[in-house]
């Protein structure tokens, strides 16, 4: 007769089965890969956990909600913009420094178009894209604007940025123009125009720059500098 498992024997089995391990750049990293390859449907917690050889409850040691793994996948992209785009921070023309940099954000989003849903929606856990915002704001600092001026300049560089390179990134055009790396000929080749940037594609409470903080008034920033 087989004996019976008593519940004691049961707990202690549970305590000593291991829980399945990952590192949070594993997680974050497969995340990307996942929505890559489907889009942001494609990430669920279950997918990342097989991906990552463990279940889906694995996933919550890591991040609270699929919302935050999203916020943080698109910070993880925006990590390779701002190491791209550190060449463009010194004292040349300030307006071929923000051409060069909006050049690779667009590359990046072009190539990726779910980061647009995500870019700085969450600057409290993208401090990524909060720096690649600031980055931008130094250079528009430099053209003597007011603090309004700056604010809207960085804001709509940005947008037209974010919102083309979304629209050109889901709907490439005929014969291969859209490359990595090439985002002047996708422009060349979309016969679509992209005369701005699409309604939500922007965060409408974007963070200001260091130094165009004044701007609004008083008012306080709620994002980390």
């Amino acid at each position: 007769m087989t004996p019976r498992t008593t519940g004691s024997s049961r707990a202690t089995r549970n305590r000593e089965r291991p829980r399945a391990s990952h590192s949070m750049d594993a997680v974050i990293s497969e995340a990307v890969a996942l929505m890559d390859e489907g889009g942001d449907n494609a990430l669920t917690f279950r997918a990342l956990g097989a991906r990552l050889g463990g279940g889906a409850t694995s996933i919550y040691w890591y991040v609270s909600s699929k919302a935050e793994l999203r916020d943080k996948a698109s910070d993880y992209v925006i990590a390779d913009v701002l190491e791209q785009t550190e060449e463009f921070i010194g004292d040349a023309d300030p307006i071929d420094n923000l051409r060069a940099m909006a050049l690779v954000a667009f590359d990046a989003i072009a190539a990726r178009p779910w980061l647009a849903d995500y870019f700085m929606r969450n600057t409290i856990s993208q401090p990524n894209s909060l720096q690649l915002y600031e980055r931008f704001g130094q250079q528009v600092l430099r053209l003597e604007l007011t603090p309004l001026q700056s604010f809207h300049a960085v804001s709509a560089v940005l947008g037209f940025v974010v919102g083309s390179a979304a629209d050109i990134g889901q709907q490439p055009p005929a014969g291969g123009a859209r490359r990595r790396g090439d985002p002047a000929g996708v422009l060349r080749a979309h016969r679509r125009p992209v005369a701005g940037a699409r309604p939500g594609r922007v965060p409408v409470h974007a963070p200001h720059p260091r130094g165009v903080r004044g701007a609004r008034g008083s008012r306080p920033v709620r994002g980390r500098a």
